[in-house]
């Protein structure tokens, strides 16, 4: 029920480390919440979700596939006006060749082809599909490994080991990275290593959520 001027509304917080969601949602129904706001968590909103909610309850994010029981509704920024949003931004900042690094991850496919869609200056895109094979990747992508495979050859060619400094490309001016926070951190050495660390890289909030706030 809508508040009457003069009424006084009880707003109760719930933290959801706390609990497990199911015993936390009891709770919330013994203190006779009216209405449930969050989680923000998307694995939490498919939780809540199953639980079937008795309460009219906005999330705080979209489900993936599951359809929203009968009282939820879902409130959230869809990975594709993010993306979006990136290439606004890029394009004001002046970004006309771009590498975009993306995983195999439902989401990360989705924003790639919605900036793909948007983006009208060059684009070189590199996948990858674990944190493990990320450096290896932005090396590709740099064509830092295609200076190696060139000293390899000259070395073979004369017989004996030649100076060698490997040389990324200079041609970019900045780098969409559509990973999750432990990729993200990941990122940041394999970028120093490929000579890449100057280059300016714009996320989305997949890179953040989830993190602790010392990472």
């Amino acid at each position: 029920p809508s508040a009457r001027a003069g009424e006084v509304v009880r707003v109760s917080f719930y933290d959801t480390r706390s609990a497990p969601l199911p015993l936390l949602y009891e709770r919330i129904l013994a203190d006779g919440v009216d209405f449930l706001i969050g989680p923000l968590q998307k694995e939490l909103v498919t939780q809540l979700n199953s639980l079937n909610p008795e309460i009219p309850t906005l999330a705080l994010n979209y489900l993936d596939r599951d359809p929203p029981a009968a009282n939820l509704l879902q409130l959230g920024l869809i990975i594709e006006d993010e993306a979006h949003t990136i290439g606004q931004r890029m394009q004001a900042d002046g970004i006309e060749n771009l590498l975009l690094l993306h995983t195999y991850d439902e989401w990360s496919l989705r924003a790639k082809r919605a900036l793909e869609s948007q983006w009208l200056g060059q684009i070189t895109i590199q996948s990858f599909p674990d944190v493990k094979t990320l450096t290896e990747a932005v090396g590709v992508a740099m064509k830092v490994s295609t200076s190696q495979v060139r000293h390899q050859a000259l070395s073979d060619a004369f017989s004996f080991d030649l100076e060698f400094l490997p040389r990324a490309r200079h041609d970019l001016h900045g780098i969409v990275a559509l990973v999750d926070n432990v990729e993200a951190n990941a990122l940041v050495p394999a970028l120093r290593f490929h000579f890449a660390q100057d280059l300016p890289v714009y996320a989305s909030s997949q890179s953040i959520r989830g993190a602790r706030a010392s990472e």
